[in-house]
């Protein structure tokens, strides 16, 4: 039951984000004449609400990875790590873009999108397939 407690938390969190994305959808750096970059209210706002989506969607791919490697669904397990694996450096790739790190900079927003792709992929793929997930693997 903790498990599924915890899939549900994760779940919600990365739901609320999605819901609340729109709101934030302003300048996350002002630019002063001089090339000065000064964090708008905005940007604050839109750091603190990705955070529990860049934070919960792995977890909830471990959790659920977990949970399905225990029912015996060896390969969605497998596809669930994988894809928490492969957010978390691209979440790692992309935010050393936004540090402005010059080989990843012109690239950082590009590795943000394409983590988040991929992320939602796998939601979406486990959305879809759940239903399958309630019968032992094997059976008709």
């Amino acid at each position: 039951m903790r498990g599924e407690a915890a899939r549900h938390l994760l779940c919600a969190a990365i739901s609320r984000e999605i819901a609340i994305r729109p709101a934030t959808r302003r300048a996350v750096r002002s630019w002063w004449p001089d090339g000065r970059a000064v964090r708008t209210t905005h940007g604050v706002l839109h750091d603190l609400f990705s955070t529990p989506v860049f934070t919960a969607l792995p977890a909830a791919c471990c959790v659920v990875g977990y949970r399905l490697a225990r029912t015996g669904h060896r390969a969605w397990a497998a596809y669930s790590i994988g894809t928490a694996v492969v957010f978390l450096v691209g979440f790692a790739l992309a935010g050393a873009g936004f540090a402005q790190n010059p080989v990843l900079m012109p690239v950082g927003g590009l590795f943000q999108r394409l983590t988040l792709v991929v992320g939602f992929g796998w939601l979406a793929a486990l959305a879809i397939s759940l239903p399958r997930f309630q019968k032992t693997p094997g059976s008709a």
